[in-house]
């Protein structure tokens, strides 16, 4: 099923990495000044431990694995981007 509406965003990464760090910021910032779920897609291997339900109950993580990166198949790691916006099924998103 879609979400009617939806927050969305993308990451990879180390738990402790400055990207995950920001992600992990913007989640908290949905949860406090919005009622709409976040979805996160996670291009990495290891999805941080903080983010469980109990702490972020409007959190929904879906993992994808990363684009290949050899040639001819060099792309933008942001081209998940538009990964993001196509699989999660969000009638009105934010990215």
């Amino acid at each position: 099923s879609w979400f009617r509406r939806a927050f969305v965003t993308y990451v990879a990464g180390e738990p402790s990495s400055p990207f995950v760090q920001m992600a992990t910021e913007l989640i908290k910032s949905v949860h406090y000044f919005s009622t709409w779920p976040i979805i996160v897609f996670n291009f990495g291997l290891v999805t941080p431990p903080a983010w469980t339900p109990e702490e972020f109950p409007r959190l929904v993580i879906l993992h994808s694995l990363p684009l290949p990166r050899e040639n001819p198949m060099k792309r933008s790691f942001n081209f998940n981007k538009l990964r993001s916006i196509l699989m999660s099924r969000v009638k009105t998103g934010i990215q």
